[in-house]
């Protein structure tokens, strides 16, 4: 019963130690734009492939998050799911206008992905400021 209880508590630690941010050194080439209205939000739409297949790490999500005019992405790795990211990431109601797109490492370095222009919908939807 006790070398259970050990072996599932190891799991459980090796497992939650895996999730975690990663550097842009970590992707391959990432792909950006561009973004669509859903339900009153804007998503972006981005690959980001691993540039090791088989390095045991994958993404599971990537989070976006609006500063002034830059979109700042960060991408959460765990040791399943896929080996790339391909999808939409919701960044809120931004206002319109141009806005670059920036990869966001776990320290704080930001590293230039493109740049994107939004446009809001004919919906009625209010820019969060």
């Amino acid at each position: 019963m006790m070398k259970r209880i050990t072996a599932l508590l190891t799991c459980v630690l090796l497992l939650a130690g895996c999730n975690r941010e990663e550097s842009r050194d970590f992707f391959g080439d990432i792909s950006v734009g561009p973004t669509v209205w859903t339900n009153g939000y804007c998503f972006l739409k981005a690959t980001l492939p691993t540039k090791i297949q088989h390095s045991g790490q994958w993404v599971y999500k990537v989070t976006g998050e609006v500063d002034g005019t830059n979109i700042l992405l960060t991408a959460h790795m765990t040791t399943t799911i896929r080996t790339a990211f391909s999808g939409n990431i919701n960044i809120g109601t931004p206002s319109s206008g141009n806005y670059r797109i920036l990869y966001r490492d776990p320290n704080g370095d930001r590293h230039a992905l493109g740049t994107v222009e939004i446009e809001l919908p004919n919906q009625g939807i209010q820019p969060t400021k």
